[in-house]
């Protein structure tokens, strides 16, 4: 895995995921998932949130 402190890749819930890797929840409540390119990025517990990508698998 590598991290790059310089990623700022954001998509919300429903997108296509443009790079796989570790992406982290933005909000209130912080969960993280690893998701493959191309796959669409989840809602958290049932809401559309913002996702950004932390580090590339």
């Amino acid at each position: 895995m590598k991290t790059n402190p310089h990623i700022s890749v954001k998509r919300t819930s429903g997108q296509s995921c443009p790079t796989s890797g570790t992406w982290q929840c933005m909000g209130s409540f912080v969960t993280t998932v690893t998701i493959a390119k191309g796959s669409k990025l989840p809602d958290y517990c049932g809401i559309q949130v913002q996702w950004i990508l932390i580090s590339i698998n």
